[in-house]
């Protein structure tokens, strides 16, 4: 799993588990007040606390509010990201993208709180 590294020291620890892509299959709750979980792999962990970190990915073409003719059908897209410019601009003149669409193009880094005046300098706004 790769981490932001601010984030990474602090997830691996000792007493903490990761199991990457795979699904909760049935949850105990014991009188102790801890949890048995059963995961899709057949693995099983008795535990205080779950976190679920899922996560999720852009798709251009499930966004409503553009145009399918004129905006969503010509827009270059991988994996459902568009393809952007080094300043933020779609392969149509003058469609910029920022944000969470972005981070296929700039990284995770733009969905962070502290970065988000970086594509506004980078678009020319003040």
């Amino acid at each position: 799993m790769i981490l932001e590294a601010w984030l990474d020291a602090r997830v691996h620890q000792p007493n903490i588990y990761l199991h990457e892509k795979t699904v909760i299959v049935a949850v105990k709750r014991r009188s102790d007040l801890t949890f048995d979980v059963l995961l899709d792999d057949d693995s099983t962990c008795n535990v205080h606390y779950i976190i679920l970190a899922t996560g999720y990915q852009p798709n251009m073409s499930n966004v409503g509010f553009l145009d399918r003719v004129t905006i969503l059908n010509p827009l270059e897209t991988v994996e459902g990201y568009p393809v952007l410019d080094t300043e933020f601009q779609s392969n149509l003149p003058s469609l910029y993208v920022t944000g969470l669409a972005a981070t296929r193009a700039f990284g995770p880094f733009l969905v962070l709180p502290l970065r988000v005046r970086l594509p506004r300098k980078l678009l020319g706004s003040k």
